[in-house]
């Protein structure tokens, strides 16, 4: 049994613990990265990996579960309960555990506490029911779309506007895991010489691009073979793009302009050797985490807390040759990766998010050279966010040019969320394999 197994940790004790997590989105609305890292703290990776894998889940069907308590109890238990409910039942229908093994820890996990264990019998009927009627449930309360796609309607809706002919793919490849994709550090390893070393520790995995290898199974990041030595780092395989669309000469001065984490910084700096790079983010704490990547992968970059939309944070005399403008979006392209997204954002902030990335754009080519290219990109799959936002801002701008790249004869492309295909084939980049939803579009600032 491998390490990622969520068996290594009894159900029992994970069920409490990711119930909690539930609290926090549901009443405080906390982000589920943030609802995860307060209950897994100093837990041991495997236990991380086995409470994340449980919380994302029912984050992924969040509404399901709801709906199906609701159908089975005439009055909801207290919420302590009724989250390890919705916990199980999320449980029940990815079949992780099989459906007695649910039943008789949550059981336990329910007698656990003060608060719930008089619920032990009305947990044990839910469940064995819920177990026994799933299919007849299913087939009731899938007929809403809110339930099938695990959205709320207006989300629904602006998928199916945005990109009508994939929108059925879209939402429902947005309820099931990620692949776990690595960029491998061609500075340190070529890309089939890395699958070579994870054949050696009985890891599945193929290369799906130039950088990009995907793992059969996730497994804890500590785990990966070279990652604290700064061979590979995880990014996912539409995000490596970046890097490869944004034309860079040796010596030349390049801005990444909203950077953090840090991946595509890195990845720029693995590919160019001979640059002078600059990060920009607007969160101090984020900038550590940009520190953090490049100590790891023993690189070099100025990292500067600047909020990128505000003219007076810009170091004044800054000029660049080249600047990627990862800009901060709706996110609508990385669902499957992040399932809160959907219920974290509002109608409403689409235009502010828009209003936003134009803030930026504007301050941004006014730091770029004559004859300098940006390269402005969004995960999202929101057509305000990306093909909308370029139009207007050539309308606007004389001096900018799309600048066409492989795919894209426009200067733009939409990278629409992908699963593994049953035939892999391989595009304009090389990529064979699944990524999420991204936005490119590349522009030059013509001389005066």
């Amino acid at each position: 049994m491998t390490s990622t197994s969520p068996h290594q940790q009894p159900l029992a004790c994970l069920l409490p613990k990711v119930a909690t997590a539930i609290e926090a989105v549901k009443n405080a609305h906390a982000p589920l990265a943030k609802a995860l890292s307060s209950i897994a703290s100093g837990r041991p990776a495997y236990e991380r990996a086995a409470l994340q894998a449980i919380l994302y889940d029912w984050a992924r069907r969040r509404v399901f579960c709801e709906c199906v308590l609701n159908e089975l109890v005439a009055h909801r238990p207290p919420q302590a309960c009724a989250n390890i409910l919705e916990a199980s039942i999320s449980l029940l229908v990815s079949g992780a555990y099989p459906a007695f093994t649910i039943v008789n820890e949550a059981v336990k996990a329910v007698r656990f506490s003060g608060k719930t264990s008089r619920y032990d019998g009305l947990t044990n009927a839910v469940l064995r029911r819920a177990s026994r009627e799933l299919n007849s449930l299913t087939a009731k309360l899938e007929t809403n779309p809110t339930v099938k796609f695990n959205t709320p309607l207006w989300w629904f809706r602006k998928v199916r506007e945005s990109q009508p002919e994939r929108a059925l793919d879209i939402l429902l490849l947005q309820q099931k895991r990620p692949p776990m994709t690595l960029r491998v550090n061609q500075r340190r390893c070529s890309t089939d010489d890395y699958i070579k070393q994870l054949d050696s520790h009985d890891i599945q995995a193929r290369k799906i691009a130039p950088n990009a290898v995907v793992l059969s199974h996730p497994i804890p990041v500590v785990e990966i073979p070279g990652f604290c030595e700064g061979i590979v780092s995880i990014q996912d395989a539409g995000a490596q793009l970046a890097a490869h669309l944004l034309p860079i000469r040796s010596g030349m001065r390049v801005l990444d302009a909203c950077a953090a984490p840090g991946g595509k910084t890195c990845h720029l700096l693995e590919m160019h050797s001979n640059i002078d790079l600059t990060a920009f983010d607007i969160d101090a704490t984020r900038c550590r985490m940009i520190r953090e990547n490049l100590d790891r992968l023993k690189l070099s970059a100025k990292v500067l807390a600047v909020n990128a939309s505000n003219p007076k944070d810009w170091p004044q005399a800054a000029r660049f040759g080249a600047i990627l403008l990862d800009a901060p979006c709706t996110a609508s392209g990385t669902v499957r990766r992040n399932p809160d997204v959907p219920w974290s954002r509002r109608p409403s902030d689409i235009s502010s998010l828009c209003l936003e990335q134009r803030r930026i754009l504007e301050v941004s080519w006014g730091h770029l050279e004559p004859n300098g290219h940006l390269l402005y990109c969004t995960c999202s799959i929101f057509p305000e966010e990306g093909p909308a936002q370029m139009d207007a801002f050539v309308r606007r701008h004389p001096d900018a040019e799309l600048v066409p790249f492989p795919g894209a004869p426009g200067g733009m492309l939409t990278l629409l969320p992908r699963d593994c295909d049953p035939v892999p084939s391989e595009d304009a980049f090389g990529l064979c394999g699944p990524h999420d939803g991204f936005f490119y579009a590349l522009l030059r600032k013509t001389p005066d």
